[in-house]
């Protein structure tokens, strides 16, 4: 079978794309999900679809995450207009490399929220100790900034 090279300028390539309706965009990023942690997520939110504004007042979100320091560079996909978040032009994401930093973190309603820097490997009895003077400081009325819980405190502006 002969194959034919056929010499195209970038310009060309581009001008083609375009009329097909793709064009040269930074990908969104999305972690990366399981199909059974989707449909956790979905389930969740469909069994809370009914809360309303004073419903949610009560409720405290908080969270431990890792902050990773490591730079992603940015990833150019071709896709059409309007579809930034369909999976399939979504660069996945996964949290590992680089220097990291664990925090945990809590928000009221009100806009009361704690940032507490943990010490790198978080063991029960930790966590334990975290939640209980981290959730306690968020449910004072005159919580201001965050206290001094492990190591070197984070500060909102």
């Amino acid at each position: 079978m002969r194959k034919y090279l056929v010499k195209v300028s970038v310009i060309t390539v581009r001008r083609y794309l375009r009329k097909s309706g793709l064009f040269g965009q930074v990908s969104a990023r999305k972690p990366l999900l399981s199909k059974c942690q989707a449909k956790r997520i979905l389930q969740w939110c469909k069994a809370y679809l009914s809360y309303t504004a004073v419903d949610w007042e009560r409720i405290i979100f908080s969270d431990e995450s890792r902050v990773i320091t490591h730079s992603n560079s940015r990833r150019y996909v071709w896709r059409p207009r309007n579809s930034r978040y369909k999976f399939k032009y979504t660069c996945k994401t996964v949290k590992y490399g680089g220097i990291s930093v664990l925090v945990w973190s809590a928000i009221r309603a009100d806009g009361n929220r704690i940032l507490i820097k943990c010490p790198p490997r978080l063991d029960s009895r930790e966590y334990q100790h975290i939640l209980s003077k981290g959730l306690e400081e968020v449910y004072q009325p005159q919580f201001v900034n965050i206290t001094k819980l492990c190591s070197i405190p984070f500060y909102f502006s």
